[in-house]
């Protein structure tokens, strides 16, 4: 008896996914699936051209997500003009208390998905009131759970020894230059280069691994060279850059941005640069879309497929561009049933639109 197997089918023309479930085999010569692909348009050509990628997945494939992003907090102590969240500078009352962010990150284990990431705000102003990151890393981490943080480096001092003594799958600093005023511009911060810089060297010093991260606007591509001269001071071999998307601080970042040709020119400096500073490897074939970053490529949108979001209140999102799409609150509901819940079955079956491809579906921030 043939095996029963379940198929991603992705049409890259209209980005639209179509999940078959108990197929029979394979879905090569299966006149019934491809009667089925059809109502989807998708033909045996594009198939056979490309047009349409095929994942294989296992059975447990929709059992629990790939990588769950959470927002620990608003509270940042930096305004970034291409930050998609509403961050603030006050202690956010709609944080989830210690004992509900624990249940959660309990919760979470049962499901056991591969990554959790944590973000904010800044994740790190979250442990200045709560205390719950490293004790939320530790439980992950002894589980099997690999955890990464995201973070603006400016508190990492603070915390280095602790930092240094958990198992964490990878620490992401980010620093878009190393000029105050591009960093004031940008960052909308004064006085706070010199604390990044030094939590980057204390890293270094440690042996601590973390990789870094630099989102590339009008502001600081002309003198990226100086950024890279500095990392590559302290050693540092691997860097990633972010072409900033329309997002963020609202129409004001529009002029700001890179134009896909000047964006070809960036990318060509850096790399000449690469060479002359000896980075190993540096990546910009990320965009600056919270699920897409995580997952490398916009070819595929992973919204809702095998990527959640998790706000700082509770709310969950299948990413953190399509916030129209509720799918409840880890306040009232445990996290592994609203995965499993059948409302996510419009981002399984029907498809997420990438939504970073979709300027009139993007939210801006009013400023």
């Amino acid at each position: 008896m043939a095996t029963k197997n379940t198929f991603l089918f992705y049409d890259k023309n209209s980005r639209k996914a179509f999940v078959a479930k108990n197929v029979q085999g394979t879905y090569k010569n299966n006149p019934e699936l491809m009667n089925e692909l059809a109502k989807h348009n998708i033909s045996d050509d594009s198939l056979k051209n490309g047009s349409v990628s095929v994942i294989k997945a296992n059975k447990n494939y929709f059992q629990a997500p790939h990588q769950i992003m959470i927002e620990l907090t608003k509270k940042c102590n930096f305004k970034c003009i291409y930050c998609c969240v509403d961050c603030e500078h006050n202690v956010c009352n709609n944080d989830l208390t210690h004992e509900e962010f624990i249940r959660l990150i309990e919760d979470i284990v049962k499901l056991k998905p591969n990554i959790v990431t944590f973000t904010g705000g800044e994740p790190f102003l979250r442990e200045v009131t709560h205390n719950d990151l490293f004790d939320a890393m530790e439980i992950l981490t002894n589980n099997g759970i690999n955890c990464e943080i995201f973070t603006n480096g400016s508190l990492i001092s603070r915390y280095a020894d602790r930092i240094g003594k958990l198992n964490i799958h990878n620490l992401k600093v980010s620093i878009d230059t190393v000029i105050e005023a591009e960093m004031h511009k940008i960052n909308q911060v004064i006085d706070q280069l010199e604390n990044v810089k030094k939590g980057i060297e204390i890293l270094t010093k440690n042996h601590i691994s973390f990789s870094v991260n630099a989102v590339i606007l009008k502001h600081n591509c002309d003198n990226i060279d100086k950024l890279m001269e500095y990392l590559s001071k302290q050693s540092i071999r691997t860097l990633v850059f972010i072409r900033a998307l329309p997002c963020g601080s609202g129409e004001r970042i529009q002029r700001n941005l890179l134009t896909n040709t000047e964006w070809e020119q960036f990318i060509d400096k850096i790399s000449g640069l690469s060479k002359e500073y000896g980075f190993d490897m540096i990546d910009t074939g990320r965009q600056s879309c919270p699920c897409c970053n995580i997952f490398n490529t916009c070819a595929m949108c992973k919204a809702g497929i095998s990527f959640m979001l998790i706000k700082q209140n509770g709310e969950v999102y299948p990413c953190g561009s399509a916030t129209s799409k509720n799918m409840g609150n880890v306040k009232q509901k445990n996290v592994g049933e609203i995965w499993k819940d059948a409302v996510w079955n419009e981002c399984r079956c029907n498809g997420v639109t990438c939504i970073t491809k979709r300027k009139d579906v993007i939210t801006l921030k009013k400023v």
